[in-house]
């Protein structure tokens, strides 16, 4: 299913439709994500998403030259089913249905993938949950691996909790970069970023 050419992470995005492109401005940051990560790995890379939906951008990371194992892992069960309806096309996607926020998955997950390249939360995106992701998926992390949560909703974050605070101990506690992609957003308040580097 991939092609011999190079294509950027972008590309594939847009084929699939996926909302990372066609709703969210995510495309340019995984190119760099992926390219980057490539080259420190010395080649294609293991990556998870917690939050497969239909699996869009499941098929579009899984034809990407530089991933070679994606590794999805859905909790509702419809969304679920409709992406493993995808699996006999793509050999190297392995699915979870699964809550991704719980101990018991990262102990699975880190056990049987104990070194992966990128996890990318496009789960809830509640707060307590991209907590939990940030926390303990950084133990599944190969070095020089990282963490990415996408969609943090600044107004919940404001309404629900001190944004400032919350980001003052993102950046002390876990040396988390938050991106806020407000320059050409849909919906500005739906549209940062944020990632931990793993050394």
């Amino acid at each position: 299913m991939k092609s011999n050419n190079i294509l950027h992470i972008t590309e594939r995005l847009h084929h699939f439709a996926c909302d990372k492109v066609t709703y969210h401005r995510y495309g340019e940051i995984y190119d760099l994500i992926l390219g980057y990560l490539a080259l420190v790995n010395g080649g294609p890379i293991t990556m998870l998403e917690i939050g497969v939906d239909s699996g869009l951008s499941a098929r579009a990371f899984a034809t990407s030259n530089h991933v070679d194992l994606y590794i999805g892992i859905e909790s509702d069960d419809r969304k679920f089913n409709d992406c493993s309806q995808i699996l006999d096309d793509f050999p190297n996607i392995k699915l979870y249905h699964m809550n991704g926020y719980i101990e018991d998955t990262v102990a699975i997950i880190c056990e049987e993938h104990p070194e992966i390249n990128l996890c990318v939360d496009d789960g809830s995106h509640e707060f307590e949950d991209i907590d939990f992701f940030f926390t303990h998926y950084f133990n599944c992390l190969a070095p020089g691996g990282i963490l990415v949560a996408e969609d943090i909703k600044t107004l919940y974050f404001l309404s629900a909790h001190s944004f400032a605070h919350i980001k003052h101990r993102w950046k002390t506690e876990y040396n988390i970069l938050l991106l806020p992609l407000l320059f050409n957003s849909q919906e500005p308040n739906d549209e940062n970023i944020a990632l931990r580097f793993k050394p």
